[in-house]
């Protein structure tokens, strides 16, 4: 191995050290080459020993376990570039990941491969991260495995002296179609459903009929099982529907028990916490973080639905605000975006504005602490091709500013419409920043805690 090159042999590590490299390099191979069949041993020991496979899905399974594979998604598609327009006139984009809500505080067992061959690719690692965005929590990372297959010329393999590192011609269509496709599937309604774990998930009751009996899922009769066919509308305020319960809701989406887990509101806590049964299982609820996400998917559905701002207050004295000067130009940039979403803001100076009018959910908000959050987090912002990041900070700060906060008493009805209004929607387990909603403790974790069992 060292004959033209003797002087490498000095700077061998230890054995186990070089092993753990060799282990690497034949794992990556595996797991980029499913059709071939990979052994490798150390004094007689087996370390790796994976059959030939018929796809890419059986060998992360074989490399990964189940209790890994059990908790990943899988999206598939086409690459945004042919592999050669002569012979392939597409190529592919695969992507295995974590489903929701996730447990990893490590960025290990994050594999990008391009035309089988594993590379590193900041560009790939942020548009699986952007992705995520409200997916993950703080701290929290992915498992991904990322397959994608290109025309060889268009990725520049030259930026670092091992060529682990790749370049592509045209970033843009590459980053759009990794992030859109993950996305997709994050957003979809199964992964909601299904991501149930002693951590924040949505519920739902659909497939069941309106007079059979409830069973929690542990399989115990739910105590409640006399729960009226029709759920009373819950009374409407500033914690519930965002914009008044009408013009705003889907089609098909009414109140009855069809569409909405089995809910009983118990209390609240520190002013900050609510405790309720859903279906059959006990839940701590965030109350500023659950109206937070609801705001939050308003203000979305507001923005792709093309509906304008919605309803606004004017203010009868507009508000003055100075920033400093530097955050005033990152104001006046974002005049434009804000109006849309129904903020009337002047210039009234070099930094100096005028606040005219306000959305109607912004009215309990402190305008000069929104805006200097806003600017704050614009500032921040990493630079980058997505034109979107700039609005969905604004929608998020929006969201976040508007929500009851923490410490604030609710009433009876005001906690029972929060509640139904978040799990009506069926919105992600996490507020736009990433903390969670709820956790719940179902019957047999309990019991666990009291040693019951």
């Amino acid at each position: 191995l060292f004959y033209n090159t003797p002087a490498r042999r000095k700077f061998l590590k230890s054995t186990q050290t070089e092993l753990s490299h060799i282990s690497d390099v034949v794992f990556q191979s595996a797991l980029s080459h499913p059709m071939i069949h990979f052994r490798l041993s150390h004094e007689k020991k087996g370390l790796i020993d994976v059959p030939a496979v018929r796809s890419l899905g059986d060998r992360i399974l074989q490399l990964f376990g189940e209790s890994l594979s059990d908790e990943t998604l899988e999206a598939h598609g086409e690459s945004p570039f042919a592999v050669s327009e002569e012979t392939a006139p597409s190529g592919s984009l695969d992507i295995f990941l974590s489903r929701p809500p996730l447990r990893r505080n490590h960025r290990k067992d994050q594999y990008i491969f391009i035309n089988q061959r594993p590379v590193k690719s900041p560009l790939l690692t942020h548009a699986v991260y952007d992705a995520y965005g409200a997916y993950l929590m703080k701290g929290e990372h992915p498992f991904f495995v990322l397959f994608l297959s290109i025309d060889p010329g268009r990725v520049d393999v030259n930026v670092h002296p091992t060529k682990r590192e790749v370049r592509f011609q045209n970033a843009e269509p590459i980053h759009q179609a990794v992030r859109k496709m993950i996305r997709e599937a994050l957003s979809s309604e199964t992964i909601l459903r299904g991501a149930d774990s002693n951590e924040v998930r949505a519920f739902s009751s659909e497939g069941r009929s309106g007079g059979e009996a409830r069973r929690s899922p542990s399989g115990l009769q739910s105590p409640w099982a006399g729960w009226p066919e029709k759920v009373e509308e819950a009374k409407t305020s500033y914690l519930a529907e965002p914009a008044g319960r009408g013009a705003e809701k889907p089609q098909g989406e009414g109140l009855g028990i069809s569409r909405l887990p089995l809910i009983r509101p118990l209390g609240q806590i520190y002013g900050t916490f609510l405790l309720a049964e859903i279906d059959g299982e006990f839940a701590v609820i965030d109350q500023h973080t659950a109206q937070e996400r609801i705001l939050y998917e308003h203000f979305l559905e507001r923005r792709v639905s093309g509906n304008g701002p919605g309803a606004v207050q004017p203010l009868l004295v507009p508000q003055q605000i100075d920033l400093p000067l530097q955050r005033a130009g990152i104001l006046r940039d974002a005049l434009k975006m804000l109006e849309a979403f129904g903020w009337k803001i002047e210039e009234f100076g070099e930094t100096t504005f005028l606040v005219r009018e306000v959305p109607a959910l912004a009215t309990k908000v402190s305008i000069e602490s929104f805006l200097l959050d806003l600017t704050e987090e614009l500032a921040e912002l990493e630079v980058s091709s997505q034109a979107e990041q700039p609005i969905l900070k604004m929608i998020a700060s929006m969201a976040c500013h508007g929500a009851v906060r923490a410490g604030q008493p609710l009433t009876s009805e005001e906690i029972k419409a929060l509640l139904t209004t978040y799990f009506e929607r069926k919105t992600p387990p996490t507020c736009p920043h990433g903390r969670p909603v709820f956790i719940k403790y179902p019957l047999p974790e309990l019991e666990k805690l009291f040693r019951r069992k």
